[in-house]
């Protein structure tokens, strides 16, 4: 039985009472209030008066409110087994989406939001999120539009949509075919799946249905024996819904003309623009990148496969059937055995393993120990007591599904989280794979209080047999913690408003979070908790889970492929070049084409078959239910999970702390502010790609180097001017080949030529890229790189012996602002990326052109921070090139030659620096750090230290790595561009480390190791983990930061301790003095049970007494003559305070002689009463010396008193007394006299006595 404190949540779950009149009545009746909320905002609130809480609060709390049921009545739908009740959904669906359609297009509405957000009221982060999330939403709905047929046409599409999708679901869970098959053809099929298969009756006497759900289509695809069993399966399976075709056509064409109306140009465009990736050519880029990496491995595996399906048929004499192709239906089926022959892994074997009852409560008890969560299930008379009806099955839909109260744990608070259901087992009309649904949204009401979130977990695993339980392989335990990992988000949501709660978050990042928390089904600890064989209850062999972990990678290309298959159609159908091409597609033949040639596995269409054999987009749900130009957040959401978890948990999966701050900083945060701004928190950085490229492992072949293109799924804050720049500026860059001279047209060629490679990696911009422009009359724009130029080349009327020329820096020209150039910006982003906002000195120096660090932060600020357009510069669109007109680049190159000769003299007529302090100079008086050449400013161990390695052979030669057809870069000259860009990017990383030492005086070992000997250990401390803020200031404000940090810990403990005084009613400072020493003694006589520190608790040995401790200043702030001090030091008194002990130099006298305790005051030293070795009857004491007991200087004179009395050696009485101790340190200091006596192993009394020694002298305390 749960704990007292869990049993009583302070909410009642949702009832599912419904009927078919009621859910479409309820619909209604949602919609008619939110129509009155608006209506009542219109009609009271004037535009000039219009404001976040008159106009946007009053429809959030509505919303809120309103979802409590919304989303309840719709799913019915998908688990409701009577009909009727799943059709009542649906209609009740329809009507509330109708509903949302007209309220999002409500002009009077938007007009009012318009003004609120206009006035720019200063608002709380969350509420100024759904305040620019709510105009946006107008717009997108066709408020930008003009009033008329464009936007009427609009609306239509809008409903029409709505209808498609609900409509498409509904097929798609009504769906209930089948094939019937006979035990012969079914050979190989596990027996109990085929003990779970519908039996036939009637014509179909002696035969099994077999169903297209996932418990029968997976099991009979990866065992079935029979090739046209298992091809007849797989191609009914793709045409089992094809009255979903149209729908799935018309949706694509809908989509396409209603995002051309709102002025995008094509749906994916409007899809992906608030996203994370922000615009389709980064989520194709993105995709064609990994196409490419994975290709290669996806052809490796495939042969792979190939040969063992050769063997396989010729194993079985059926090798004439062979064809040379390796099909879909085949995959499964190979996939299967090569892990059981290549890896001996049974796949039936280990989900005995995993009996699915007991894996879920394995799977609670990880989330329990990582998050701090609790879960109680609720079943029988308790969920009598608990549901608002008195009836527990009106808490649940079925009676299969299990419902868990959620609650935080102590450590937590205790608090009530939410409700968690489990519906784990297929039905007829039953929702068909695995998902998480919300059915109840988590958000603070409106008067004030939490209303707690209720989530539920619907999947399809086996039903349990009389025989055997339901057991789940191990692909199904990852997929039901992938699912429990969305409950989670949903459970531990901390939002204000339902419409950011849990994962109510973007598409490309809402997987992250449970893909991050598959990586536990592969930890070997967490398998082994997770595991519990159904018969034995034995955990999983530790044999099994490493061959179970070898095949983590096994053909990951392939899948991978699947998945890219599915991002780029997904892609292709959402961005056609016209309305015309959409119209145009044929959705079934471009799925299945791109299928082969993106995965490498044949279909029918190998057997004659063409491409129309199959309608898989008509059961790709996800394109319709709200993945539309978004699948590709599968793949992209890999590199954030796998960044998060190898950054954070890679080496402690079951940390609790990180699992906590996880928890408060990703999960609980659900959608309440930019995902991106979520991800950076909690790793502390950019998310970066290494992760990612790095997990699929050596298997995969693949991805051995990331992409030369970073992975751009933007941070909107981070999006600057490059962009901009390179399209309005396309430089020659980096000429890898000596071109010839060229006139305008082949100029253009040689232009496009260097775009490109520059588009592809705007990383690539020179610092000072030029060219040579003709000046003669006859060659109109003839432009020359510097290669050409110095070699002379010519072509057309040039003659370079005769004609002038003049030189062109082609970025130098205004671009935002007018005394700034192009090539300018982009080294003031690029230098910021390098050192970091803040250090304006090394960016000024990085930009160089005599700019000043003032001068260089001050047009940062002015540019971009304050620009109306932030993050983006004013004029950051590219057709905005007032400033770059001939007239005013020649202007500006005139200014700037003026300021650089002007800056140039000044620099030349200034007052001398001071000379730079000497480096330490390397001589014993002075060499403080050991490996350190102060000649040199070099270690003998650098940062990175075997960087030159790489690049220490490397030899480049002129005209080396250049293809001469086609002008391009060998690979092999890329490759070695590509080591020197991370040698240089090791150097500049080593400079960096050195800056900081150099700065800070790091070097100067003893003056350092002096000031700390001034410092408490509390200071030393505190300021051992502000050291990392070192990097990022300078040497003055960092010691301003560490002086500050010092003073608020010293009033934190000096406040502290007043207050205890204050608990313990002490009045004034003396007795709060005499209360410390009092307590002081009380500590002393009580020692802590456990210690091994003879040099504390041995009584007889004489000793100094120990040096007193450095006092810290919060020992100043409680000292009894602080009135006196105050009193001196004026009004500023505890500051004064502060400083007057603080800066006294160690050697003078203290006040009230403190040490470094937090209370400030001294601790008496005692002398504890010596122990007195009572003589033991029947026993004559030993005679023990240095000269017959060799270990005996290893023993206090008490010790030796002991050992002299009970006739033992010092060798084995230490034995006796590391085992006794350690045991102690098991039962935290604690023992009983019998445990001491058969540890001993000696007489009774002589263990007897050590005992007693032992709790006289406090190493261990009687139990």
């Amino acid at each position: 039985m749960a704990p007292a404190q869990y049993r009583t949540p302070p909410q009642a779950p949702p009832l599912f009472t419904a009927t078919t009149a009621s859910l479409v009545a309820d619909a209604k009746k949602l919609c008619a209030n939110s129509k009155s909320v608006m209506d009542n905002i219109v009609g009271s609130v004037k535009a000039e008066d219009a404001a976040f809480d008159s106009v946007v609060l009053p429809m959030a709390v509505d919303e809120n409110e309103g979802s409590l049921e919304a989303r309840i009545i719709g799913f019915y739908q998908a688990v409701s087994t009577d009909k009727e009740l799943r059709d009542a959904s649906t209609e009740a669906e329809k009507i509330m989406d109708e509903f949302a359609i007209e309220a999002s297009m409500r002009e009077d509405v938007y007009k009012l939001v318009e003004a609120a957000f206009q006035k720019g009221a200063k608002l709380d982060p969350e509420s100024q999120r759904l305040l620019e999330k709510e105009r946006k939403s107008y717009i997108r709905n066709g408020l930008g539009l003009p009033a008329g047929p464009k936007r009427d046409r609009f609306k239509e599409i809008k409903l029409r949509l709505s209808q498609i999708s609900t409509d498409f679901q509904k097929n798609l869970n009504e769906e209930d075919g089948g094939m019937w098959v006979t035990r012969e053809e079914m050979a190989g099929v596990p027996e109990d799946v085929l003990g779970g298969l519908e039996k036939g009756t009637g014509a179909e006497e002696g035969k099994l249905k077999l169903s297209f759900k996932y418990p029968d289509l997976f099991p009979t695809l990866k065992f079935a024996l029979s090739a046209e069993l298992r091809q007849k399966l797989f191609v009914e399976n793709e045409n089992k819904c094809n009255v979903n075709v149209p729908l799935f056509k018309e949706a694509i064409v809908l989509r396409d003309e209603a995002a051309r109306l709102l002025g995008y140009p094509d749906h994916a465009t409007f899809r992906i623009e608030d996203k994370m990736a922000k615009t389709p050519k980064t989520v194709l880029d993105f995709l064609g990148d990994l196409r490419t990496q994975l290709a290669p491995g996806g052809v490796k595996e495939t042969e792979h496969l190939k040969e063992l399906k050769v063997a396989d048929l010729k194993s079985r004499g059926l090798e004439n059937t062979y064809d040379g192709n390796y099909y879909l239906w085949d995959h499964r089926f190979y996939d299967r055995l090569m892990v059981e022959q290549e890896y001996t892994i049974d796949e039936q074997k280990i989900a005995e393993y995993f009996p699915l009852e007991s894996t879920v409560n394995s799977m609670l008890n990880i989330f329990e120990s990582l998050f701090g969560l609790v879960f109680v299930e609720i079943e029988g008379e308790a969920r009598n007591a608990l549901s608002p009806s008195g009836k527990g099955d009106d808490i649940v839909w079925h009676e299969d599904v299990k419902l868990f109260s959620v609650w935080d744990d102590a450590g937590e608070g205790g608090a009530f989280s939410g409700y968690l259901y489990l519906d784990l087992h297929p039905r007829p009309g039953k929702y068909g794979h695995a998902a998480n649904f919300n059915l109840q949204s988590g958000f603070v009401a409106a008067n004030g209080t939490r209303r707690y979130p209720a989530t539920a977990l619907v999947c399809n695993f086996s039903k349990p047999t009389k025989e055997k339980p339901s057991l789940l392989k191990h692909d199904e335990v990852v997929t039901l913690f992938h699912e429990l990992g969305h409950g989670i988000h949903d459970l531990v949501g901390r939002t204000q408003y339902s419409r950011f709660h849990g994962t109510s978050v973007v598409r490309d990042f809402v997987e992250a979070p449970s893909q991050m928390l598959e990586n536990w089904c592969w930890a070997p600890a967490q398998l082994k908790g997770l595991s519990h064989h159904y018969v034995s209850g034995e955990a999983i062999p530790d044999d099994l889970i490493e061959k179970l972990i070898n095949t983590k990678h096994v053909n990951d290309a392939l899948f991978n492929l699947r998945q890219l298959h599915f991002g780029t159609f997904d892609m292709a159908v959402h961005t056609p070049k016209t309305h015309e091409e959409a119209v145009g597609l044929e959705i079934s033949e471009l799925y299945n084409s791109l299928r082969m040639q993106i995965s490498g596995m044949k279909g029918p269409e190998a057997l004659g078959q063409g491409n129309a054999w199959g309608n898989g987009p008509a059961t790709f749900g996800h394109l319709i239910g709200g993945y539309d130009a978004g699948y590709y957040g599968y793949l992209s959401s890999q590199v954030y999970s796998a960044d998060m978890f190898h950054s954070v948990f890679a080496k402690d999966p079951m940390s609790a702390v990180e699992g906590r701050r996880y928890r408060r900083m990703v999960l609980e945060k659900g959608g309440s502010q930019d995902e991106m701004v979520t991800l950076e928190a909690f790793l502390g950085r950019k998310p970066s790609t290494e992760a990612f490229y790095h997990l699929k492992g050596p298997n995969a072949t693949l991805l051995t180097k990331p992409p030369r293109r970073p992975l751009a799924f933007h941070d909107p804050r981070s999006i600057h001017p490059q962009s901009t720049l390179i399209r309005t500026f396309c430089p020659v860059t980096r000429p890898r080949r000596l071109a010839t001279g060229f006139g305008a047209s082949s100029a253009s060629a040689h232009e496009r030529s260097h775009k490109s490679r520059w588009e592809s990696s705007a990383r690539r911009l020179p610092r000072a890229g030029v060219r040579i422009r003709c000046a003669h009359s006859v060659c109109n724009e003839y432009d020359l790189c510097v290669q050409c130029f110095s070699n002379g080349e010519s072509s057309h009327n040039h003659v370079p012996a005769t004609h002038p020329y003049r030189v062109i820096e082609q970025n130098s020209v205004p671009i935002y602002d007018s005394s700034w150039g192009a090539d300018e910006e982009l080294l003031l982003l690029e230098g910021a990326e390098i050192y970091g906002l803040g250090s304006w000195a090394d960016i000024a120096d990085h930009i160089g052109g005599y700019r000043d660090k003032d001068e260089v932060r001050d047009h940062y600020v002015k540019t971009y921070v304050e620009s109306p357009c932030f993050p983006l510069p004013k004029r950051q669109a590219p057709e905005e090139i007032d400033l770059s007109d001939e007239g005013t680049r020649a202007r500006f190159q005139q200014q700037k030659k003026q300021r650089i000769e002007k800056r140039k003299e000044d620099a030349k007529n200034a007052v001398p620096a001071l000379p730079k302090k000497k480096p330490t100079a390397s001589v014993p008086s002075c060499h403080e750090i050991q490996g350190y050449m102060p000649g040199r400013l070099e270690f003998e161990t650098e940062w990175a230290n075997e960087a030159e390695e790489a690049v220490q052979h490397m030899q480049f030669e002129p005209g080396d790595g250049i293809n001469p057809r086609t002008g391009e870069l060998e690979p092999e000259m890329e490759l070695k561009m590509t080591v020197m860009d991370i040698y240089n990017a090791r150097l500049t990383a080593r400079a960096e480390r050195k800056k900081v030492i150099f700065e800070h005086n790091i070097l100067e070992y003893r003056k350092n190791a002096a000031a700390d000997k001034k410092r408490t250990k509390e200071e030393r401390e505190l300021l051992t983990k502000a050291k990392p803020f070192a990097r990022m200031m300078n040497h003055d404000d960092f010691d301003d930061l560490n002086k500050g940090l010092i003073e608020e810990l010293n009033l934190r403990q000096a406040v502290h301790q007043l207050q205890d005084w204050r608990h313990m009613r002490v009045g004034d400072l003396r007795s709060g003095e005499k209360y410390e020493t009092d307590k002081a003694l009380r500590v002393q006589k009580t020692q802590p049970m456990g210690s091994l520190d003879r040099e504390r608790f041995a009584s007889q040995r004489a000793k100094a007494a120990p040096a007193m401790e450095v006092p810290s200043g919060a020992a100043a702030l409680v000292a009894p003559e602080l009135p006196l001090r105050l009193l001196q030091n004026g009004p500023n008194g505890v500051a004064n305070g502060v400083s007057s002990v603080t800066d006294t130099p160690t050697d003078s006298p203290r006040p009230n002689g403190v040490n470094g305790h937090t209370n400030g005051i001294s601790t008496p030293l005692t002398v504890r009463q010596k122990t007195v070795i009572q003589p033991v009857p029947g026993i004559q004491p030993l005679n023990i010396n240095h000269e017959n007991a060799p270990d005996i200087h290893l023993l206090t004179k008490e010790e030796i008193e002991l050992c002299r009395t009970l006739r033992l050696q010092p060798k084995p009485y230490l034995a006796v007394k590391e085992a006794i101790l350690k045991e102690a340190v098991k039962t935290n200091g604690q023992m009983k006299k019998k445990q001491a006596r058969e540890i001993c192993r000696l007489e009774s009394q002589r263990g007897g006595r050590i005992f007693e020694f032992f709790v006289t002298s406090g190493w261990i305390a009687k139990a």
